[in-house]
């Protein structure tokens, strides 16, 4: 704004020290009207509102993560069988299957093999229901959320049974249905949607892994001579090592994939 000078408040060479008024200054009117004037109170930051889903962990999770000592694996599935089985499933009665139900069922499946992967943490101990376990699906929701659909009493099911409840627990979880994870050993994760092929996941207590597959790409066929491709996912599985140890979560992914590869009930 538009001002005049006044006498100065300094000689030539003088020493000038921080914050020293230097020369009387006279505003205009418009300049000291503008001074009078409040300053615009800067906006509150906006607090979310805690009611609502909101993206990232939550408090409790990330709490639950303290003393977790994550390991990581991760095996290559050829992933041709499930495809199939899936245009099959197109000519069937019921529907179309998604390779992500079938590829469940074989994780199902390895899990009734592997007692630790069918057990949840409590506090300081690993325990195992023969009765009841559940088995989890990471489903993203608006605005970067995220929920886990639960197939509850997962153990108990036949397939016909669990290929119902796996996608009625999807859509249960997209449309806001929330269930107690305090029984599933181990969720699923992907992000196929996104192409995303690999991803090392995090394992939130009481669940004891978490598998992440990625979408399915293209390998050269070893036993091709013309130069064929197979159609292959990676199976990355994130354990916490207080509770399994590498040899056993080997082998547990094997039988993972040995049943994607194998999957036959289509």
């Amino acid at each position: 704004e538009d001002g005049i000078l006044g006498e100065w408040q300094i000689a030539e060479d003088d020493e000038v020290k921080v914050g020293q008024s230097l020369v009387e200054l006279s505003l205009s009117g418009a300049a000291t009207d503008a001074m009078a004037q409040p300053a615009a109170e800067a906006a509150e930051p906006r607090a979310l509102d805690a009611s609502k889903t909101v993206a990232g962990l939550s408090p409790e999770a990330v709490q639950s993560l303290q003393g977790i000592i994550p390991a990581t694996i991760e095996m290559t599935c050829r992933w041709g069988t499930v495809r199939n089985a899936r245009l099959r499933s197109k000519q069937t009665p019921g529907g179309t299957l998604s390779t992500a139900t079938m590829a469940a069922w074989a994780v199902l499946e390895a899990m009734r093999k592997h007692e630790r992967f069918a057990s949840v943490i409590r506090g300081n101990e690993l325990r195992y229901d023969p009765e009841r376990f559940d088995l989890g699906m990471a489903v993203a929701l608006p605005g970067d959320a995220l929920e886990t659909a639960v197939v509850k009493h997962a153990n108990q099911m036949e397939w016909q049974a669990f290929s119902v409840a796996f996608n009625d627990a999807l859509r249960s979880a997209r449309h806001g249905g929330v269930i107690s994870k305090n029984r599933v050993p181990l969720s699923i994760s992907s992000m196929g949607a996104y192409n995303v092929r690999s991803a090392i996941p995090i394992v939130v207590p009481p669940s004891v892994a978490t598998l992440f597959i990625g979408a399915p790409y293209l390998l050269p066929d070893p036993q091709s001579t013309d130069g064929g491709t197979i159609e292959v996912a990676s199976l990355v599985l994130t354990f916490d090592h207080r509770w399994i140890n590498g040899v056993g979560a080997a082998a547990f992914l094997s039988d993972v994939r040995k049943g994607i590869e194998r999957f036959d009930l289509v």
